[in-house]
């Protein structure tokens, strides 16, 4: 494993990056900001927004949101919403991994353990598309509560959040790495 993102890492272009940060800026700007899917969902219950944006939430939680969105509104997430939020977690957590390969391909780390570090942004992805196939099947399930769906919804949002957060602590440690490398070269009495 530790191999193969090493030999990734060394594939891995600014452009790249680049590329990925666009496609996850503007499916996030069409997912929140456009009037035609997750605004739309909030008009039909302006109070509850979508569990996943929560950090953790109980079952009678989830309950109560797909209750507030209506027929209407768990018909919505289910046809339009839901697709999306399929695709989303997959950019995201893309850019993220090509972010983290880049900066390993620019360090250079003496231990290839640190390479172990890319499979956060895989476990991310696997947590999120979890919850949101967890909201579904909840969706579908309606006006029937599973506590343990729930439970288990609810976990895997809070660690989608988790990994999130511990993804962009490791790219900023990252950077701060490359750039203590960049400084230590230029002030080198060798130069």
């Amino acid at each position: 494993m530790i191999l193969y993102f090493q030999k990734l890492s060394l594939k891995t272009r600014f452009i790249g990056v680049l590329v990925s940060f666009f496609l996850v800026f503007c499916a996030y700007y069409a997912f929140s900001s456009t009037p035609w899917l997750l605004v739309q969902l909030k008009q039909y219950s302006p109070e509850h927004g979508m569990p996943d944006q929560l950090w953790w939430y109980t079952p009678a939680e989830l309950h109560t949101i797909l209750g507030a969105w209506g027929v209407v509104g768990r018909d919505f997430y289910r046809t339009v919403l839901f697709p999306c939020d399929a695709v989303f977690p997959l950019l995201y957590n893309g850019f993220l991994l090509l972010t983290q390969l880049y900066l390993f391909k620019k360090i250079n780390p003496r231990s290839g353990w640190w390479y172990l570090l890319c499979m956060l942004p895989l476990l991310g992805c696997v947590a999120d598309l979890g919850e949101n196939l967890g909201v579904l099947t909840s969706s579908l399930l309606y006006p029937d509560r599973w506590d343990t769906l729930g439970w288990i919804t609810g976990g895997m949002t809070t660690a989608k959040w988790t990994l999130l957060v511990a993804n962009l602590c490791i790219i900023g440690a990252l950077l701060v790495w490359h750039w203590a490398q960049r400084i230590r070269l230029l002030l080198s009495p060798d130069r």
